[in-house]
């Protein structure tokens, strides 16, 4: 289960790769210049806005979950989850505002979602 939420957690968006990009082939993929994103801040704040407002729709969702779960010897740590991807979010507002200009000290993120 933790897999699959990891899962849900660093993909925002579904993408089919062609046969030829998939593992294990050889073929190169060639993105047409005209067709790829020119590489700007400004695109790439944009991505990272996107990230964090897809985070946050990840909370009915795991809500949802938090009240369908089964009582039984191992449950799953929602408030564990929501703090991590509290943490992420936080992460991804501070760059944009660029407040990350000093190093500093984190908190290492749960990832273990059983308790």
């Amino acid at each position: 289960m933790n897999r699959l939420l990891l899962s849900l957690l660093l993909i925002t968006s579904v993408v089919a790769l062609p046969a030829c990009a998939q593992k294990g082939s050889t073929a190169r993929v060639d993105i047409p210049q005209s067709v790829a994103a020119p590489r700007t801040i400004e695109t790439e704040l944009a991505a990272l806005s996107r990230l964090e407002r897809e985070i946050q729709l990840l909370a009915p969702v795991i809500k949802e979950a938090e009240e369908a779960a089964l009582a039984g010897r191992l449950q799953f740590d929602y408030d564990a989850l929501r703090l991590d991807l509290d943490r992420i979010r936080l992460g991804i507002r501070e760059y944009r505002a660029g407040e990350l200009t000093q190093p500093r000290s984190i908190e290492p993120m749960t990832g273990d979602y059983r308790r």
